[in-house]
């Protein structure tokens, strides 16, 4: 592993998941806390959790950074102006797709255009399958709003935004960072399987509306 671009991709990462550097936790919050780079657990203890969390998360971006053998699920929403809404489920495994494991869901609890509640749907019913392979990372498709569906979600997660070329969202910071910015193995893996999802999506959304359509032609 290249130690000049793991730095640099611990210091762009940073900007997402922050982390602390100190060896032993000052009596007061330093800069970096201020600038939203470390979770200030000197003064903010109650935040062990949600450290934890980030942790998690930079883990499992570095596993991917060494290509370990990471599972990594996308979910994607797509509908026809709020009607016929349906969601996406990819999967990637070691680094490629396996559609063996791919799951296409009909939004039922969701009225109009609503991703955000449409993916919180899909997401507490793909949780349920208890027997499904649990993912080292769940890939959104969508920026920094899409993540409330992710809300009470105890698996690393992230949202990848397709404005100014790839942005890179997570729930610990309001920052982004541009996809270009990151090691290109991790960049393109990440938005292979955006793109999946969202291909997926609406390549489902379109298998209903010509069902549909062939309904009303026999009638």
């Amino acid at each position: 592993v290249n130690g000049r671009e793991v730095k640099s991709f611990l210091l762009e990462i940073r900007k997402l998941l922050p982390y602390r550097t100190c060896a032993k936790l000052p009596k007061k919050h330093c800069l970096y806390a201020d600038l939203g780079l470390c979770p200030g657990l000197c003064v903010w203890p109650r935040s062990k959790k949600r450290y934890l969390n980030i942790l998690q998360t930079l883990r499992s971006l570095l596993e991917l950074y060494q290509g370990k053998n990471l599972r990594i699920e996308c979910y994607d929403i797509s509908n026809l102006s709020g009607t016929l809404s349906v969601g996406s489920m990819v999967v990637s495994v070691g680094g490629k797709a396996d559609k063996s494991q791919y799951r296409k869901f009909k939004i039922k609890t969701v009225d109009g255009q609503n991703d955000v509640a449409s993916l919180a749907e899909i997401l507490q019913r793909r949780l349920r399958h208890q027997e499904w392979p649990k993912p080292d990372l769940i890939v959104l498709d969508g920026g920094k709003g899409q993540l409330k569906a992710a809300r009470r979600i105890d698996i690393p997660v992230v949202a990848l935004a397709k404005t100014g070329g790839g942005r890179l969202y997570s729930p610990f910071s309001g920052n982004y960072v541009s996809i270009a910015k990151l090691p290109q193995n991790v960049a393109n893996h990440l938005l292979r399987v955006r793109d999946e999802a969202h291909r997926f999506a609406i390549t489902y959304n379109r298998q209903k509306r010509l069902n549909i359509i062939k309904e009303t032609t026999k009638k």
